[in-house]
């Protein structure tokens, strides 16, 4: 996206540039079991993905990312991921906004996987209209935290 402090691409598009942390963050989630049934169809959607990559050093302001769905002539169960990918000292101020033009009852499944380098740091809302009387909001930040270990290298918990 030219002129802009960060990248967004189609999983897909993105496979090209940042292969390896989109496949470590996806090899992370666990598949097994009853209690990841909606990871597991969430990941089994994969395909619709989005990431957004912020590079080193740079501080991206706040990013709204408007996620809209179709309305159905049915109940339905839509699907949201997205891979942030944030470069060392990179800053990311995210908001996720989720609208439905649907009248029908719905549900989403949604993911987010971020990978951080050192001290960058992402801060999160997320804003889900339910009603026109009822919205669900969110918020959570991160940063990595890095240690030093006996050998003097850094790593990141």
């Amino acid at each position: 996206m030219p002129g802009n402090p960060y990248d967004g691409h189609t999983l897909r598009e993105a496979l090209e540039q940042h292969d390896r942390p989109i496949r470590e963050l996806a090899q992370r989630v666990g598949l097994g079991g009853p209690s990841h049934a909606f990871t597991a169809l969430n990941t089994a959607f994969i395909d619709r993905a989005q990431v957004l990559h912020v590079a080193r050093g740079v501080d991206a302001g706040r990013v709204l990312l408007q996620w809209s769905f179709s309305d159905g002539a049915a109940d339905r169960l839509d699907f949201a991921r997205l891979f942030v990918l944030l470069e060392d000292n990179a800053r990311l101020d995210l908001v996720e906004q989720f609208e439905s033009a649907s009248t029908h009852a719905g549900a989403l499944n949604v993911m987010l996987q971020a990978r951080l380098g050192d001290a960058a740091q992402l801060a999160h809302t997320r804003v889900q209209r339910e009603t026109d009387e009822a919205v669900l909001l969110t918020a959570s930040g991160c940063a990595p935290r890095t240690e030093r270990s006996a050998s003097g290298a850094s790593a990141i918990r």
